[in-house]
């Protein structure tokens, strides 16, 4: 693989990733817009019962419209883009770890990158090398660890690396505005979208509310994370090809 090819599967990359973005808050808008009618609309109010997952065979609940109409507010006003939001982000994440693993396969020497506080591989296993069917597979093997060990270190040193081993430069707002973002979606994961000191130490001067305050997640919220999400993508995408065009000039 040369520079060149190395540009169009970065280019694809980008390509599919923003696609995903844009497709999901596509459905995520319908979605919101069926719930919201659904919310007065009396055929659902009045289902009343409703088949649910069990390892009973059958399993019913009841709910009442009262307690229908309050289901289906919550999720338009939130618990919706709560729950597709760990989805989206782990979307961006997929493209850095597809960029940084088609660079490091590209040139290999970039795997001596080194970024302190990132558990770096440093050796690997006599059986991993005899095993190994060739040079190429041991280094794959090699990469993949690398990018293991990547995703156990904080959001930031993650960056760091990524622009590192890419070799460009990405804005400072939008890396900080990626920061927020990756600890909004571990505030929902692990705390129940309440802020709290660790989502403060790692949004830092982009956090959104204060320890023991929920985080807004509304449309406005949603909508400027997925186009942050989205120039994050495409600003990396072209860096790294104009870096590339440059290499195989």
């Amino acid at each position: 693989m040369n520079a060149t090819e190395l540009s169009k599967r970065i280019g694809a990359l980008r390509s599919a990733h923003q696609k995903t973005l844009n497709n999901v808050f596509i459905w995520t808008s319908f979605a919101r817009d069926a719930l919201d009618t659904a919310k007065d609309d009396p055929a659902f109010l009045n289902q009343k019962r409703f088949k649910v997952p069990s390892t009973v065979r059958g399993k019913e609940v009841e709910r009442t419209a009262a307690e229908l109409k309050e289901i289906a507010t919550r999720a338009v006003a939130s618990e919706i883009y709560y729950s597709v939001f760990v989805y989206v982000v782990a979307q961006v994440e997929a493209f850095i770890a597809d960029v940084l693993f088609e660079m490091l396969s590209f040139d290999n020497r970039r795997m001596k990158t080194r970024v302190k506080g990132i558990d770096h591989i440093s050796k690997i296993d006599v059986s991993e090398v005899i095993d190994a069917s060739s040079r190429e597979e041991l280094i794959l093997g090699i990469i993949e660890k690398e990018l293991t060990s990547l995703f156990y270190a904080s959001p930031a040193l993650q960056m760091e690396y990524f622009q590192s081993v890419t070799g460009v430069s990405l804005p400072k707002d939008l890396v900080g505005q990626w920061l927020e973002i990756k600890a909004t979606r571990d505030i929902i994961v692990h705390n129940s979208g309440i802020a709290n000191s660790v989502y403060l130490k790692k949004a830092d001067s982009y956090a959104r509310a204060k320890d023991g305050d929920p985080l807004p997640m509304d449309d406005k919220y949603f909508a400027g994370a997925i186009a942050s999400m989205k120039s994050l993508i495409g600003k990396a995408s072209s860096a790294i090809q104009a870096e590339l065009k440059k290499s195989a000039a």
